[in-house]
Order: C-alpha cells, then structure tokens, then sequence
C-alpha cells in the first residue's frame, strides 16, 4: 500500500509540472523575448583602477557589483568582482548596463542629503529612505521618488513644512544634483526632479544599497 500511495504522489506531481509549463510560459511570453536574449550576450569586463584590497575595498567592491546589477539592463543580468594577477576586475554577464551609468555609480561614493537653504539645515540623509524608485510622472520625463521613514519624517517634517515658499536642495557627495521650490507641504514620498548632473536610474541604484567609503574609476577592458 505505501508503494502505491507514492506512486500516485509522482504521477500528481508530473500532471501539475505539465499544468505549470503553459503558465510559465505565458508569464514570459514571446514580446519579452529581448530579456532571454541577455542570457547570450558577452560578458563585459571592466577593470577597477587604484582598487586596494584594504579594510574598506572588499565591501566597497561588494555595494558597487550591487549597484552596477541593479542597473540592468535585464531581469537576470549581473555583476561580479574577481581578482586575478594583482588587479581587479568587475565582470558583467546577461548584459551589460549602460556604460555611462556604470560610470555614474562608480564615481559616487553616494552621500545623500536633502537640506534647505543652509548646508547646516539637513533634513534627510541615505539612513532616512526606507524606499527609492524612478519613475515617470509627466510621460518621458524621469523623476526619483523617495519614502522616507516615520521616524526621519517625525524627525524632520514639521522643519521641512515650516520652509514651504523656500527651497530645497538635494546633495550627492557634497555636489548639488537637485534644486526645488517648495510650493506645498510634504509627506513621507518626495518627489525629485531638476538634475543637472546625474540620472534617475543612477540615483536610485545608489540610494538602494549603501555608501562606498570612497569613488572608483573603471576602464572598459
């Protein structure tokens, strides 16, 4: 009896793996075939100059290969650290992010701040977002919408409240990136617009992991 109870268990479980293959299948249809084409795509090598393997580089290097994964441009693309004869190498696979973004996150360590007027006046930092995404609120144009913690907000809302009719501005590694007027009251998500010198995807790649202790320069191979 035993040998036949698990017999049957085998058969259910084949007759639900053929069930499961049409929706797998559908979930991944044929217009999304652009994302299975990253599992072919070369791998891209770049190496990381001045790189020293000191208390700080191996956990830099590990928020930086985050960072660059984030980035794209598939679902399943990656990127690896390795060293080999002395120098260090990060190595992208199912396709490699765009080269301008790979230099963007590098090259920031990504100290975030959102202050008023005064360098003195902060009024969040990376500690303070709970969650960052790009999005798009006006059809092409790209913004950085940030959720702050209730604690940074009970901290910190009722100050930046009390500026409205001021600005605000927005600070990566000491470097101005976002310039607002404050017309209304703020809640917990903060919409970011105005860059002159960084990109949204970038940005939220950086505000989604920690701060490297310092920037890096990668040479395409």
């Amino acid at each position: 009896m035993p040998a036949k109870t698990s017999t049957s268990l085998v058969v259910k479980i084949i007759k639900l793996s053929l069930l499961l293959i049409p929706a797998i299948l559908a979930y991944f249809p044929i217009k999304n075939s652009e994302e299975f084409r990253y599992f072919f795509a070369p791998k891209v090598v770049y190496e990381v100059k001045g790189y020293q393997n000191d208390d700080n580089g191996p956990e830099d290097m590990e928020i930086l290969t985050s960072r660059i994964s984030r980035l794209g441009p598939g679902l399943f693309s990656s990127a690896d650290f390795m060293q080999d004869d002395g120098k260090a190498f990060i190595v992208l696979t199912r396709g490699a992010a765009n080269p301008n973004l790979v230099e963007f996150v590098s090259q920031h360590p990504g100290n975030f701040v959102m202050r008023g007027e005064t360098p003195e006046d902060i009024w969040y930092t990376n500690q303070d977002i709970a969650e960052s995404k790009a999005v798009s609120p006006r059809g092409d144009d790209i913004a950085v919408s940030i959720t702050v913690t209730d604690e940074a907000y009970a901290k910190s809302g009722k100050k930046i409240n009390d500026n409205v009719g001021g600005f605000g501005y927005v600070t990566l590694d000491g470097t101005i990136i976002s310039k607002a007027h404050l017309q209304i009251k703020l809640g917990k998500s903060i919409m970011l617009t105005g860059y002159n010198n960084s990109d949204a995807k970038g940005l939220v790649a950086i505000l989604s992991g920690d701060v490297m202790s310092r920037a890096y320069t990668l040479v395409r191979m």
